[in-house]
Order: structure tokens, then sequence, then C-alpha cells
């Protein structure tokens, strides 16, 4: 009997270091489903209490209100340690931030290279 065709998964999370701070960077789909992963594995990096947190949402092709709620628990517990965090996201991501305000929120860059040199400079 032949397996089941393996289908990649719907959003990944992965951990590195780049520059002294920590960067989460986030691929694939934000939605109720896949928001709790992403909640667990960046609130791991802020517990660890580096000097900051990049959370980087460029690969992110969809993200729903979950995520929403999702960047704003890890802000209020960035806000609890006393992590500095940054945001790089996509063009999807960006308009649902736009229309909920947490550009007000949250610290926005546009690119990688501007989160990295504002949150280690």
């Amino acid at each position: 009997m032949s397996e089941p065709p393996k289908h990649p998964p719907v959003m990944s999370v992965g951990v590195a270091v780049e520059e002294g701070c920590a960067v989460a960077v986030v691929a694939g789909e934000i939605d109720m489903a896949t928001a709790p992963e992403m909640i667990a594995a960046v609130q791991a990096v802020i517990e660890d209490q580096p000097a900051a947190v990049l959370v980087d949402l460029a690969a992110v092709t969809f993200f729903a209100s979950a995520g929403v709620h999702a960047l704003v628990v890890l802000h209020d517990l960035a806000q609890r340690h006393s992590v500095p965090v940054g945001l790089v996201h996509s063009e999807i991501v960006g308009h649902v931030l736009t229309i909920s305000s947490l550009p007000e929120l949250l610290d926005t860059y546009p690119t990688r290279r501007m989160a990295l040199d504002a949150l280690t400079g």
C-alpha cells in the first residue's frame, strides 16, 4: 500500500540569531489553526529574554484576524519581559495591520535590514 502524498506545512516558524537579535521567521498561512503555534514559538524566544526580537512575516501568504490577535499577545508578552520587538511583514499582512490600527502599537519596518539596525543599533 502506498503512503498518502505529503503536503508541505501550512505554516512554519524558524528561529535564528542575527547580529545579537533573535529573529523568528514565519512563513505560510496564519489563521485560527496556526496562530497558537506561532504564539508558542515566538513566546519561547521572548521568554529567553534576548536583547531584541524581530518577527519576520515577509513570507506570510495569508493573515487572518487570529494573526492580529497573536501579534497583540506577543506585544504584551514582550512588554512584560522588557524585550523590544520589531516586525517586518508582507503586503498581505500589511493590509490587515492597517485595517486593525496595529501599526500604531507595533514597531514595523519595511525591511529586515532596517529592523535589525533599529533593534540592535
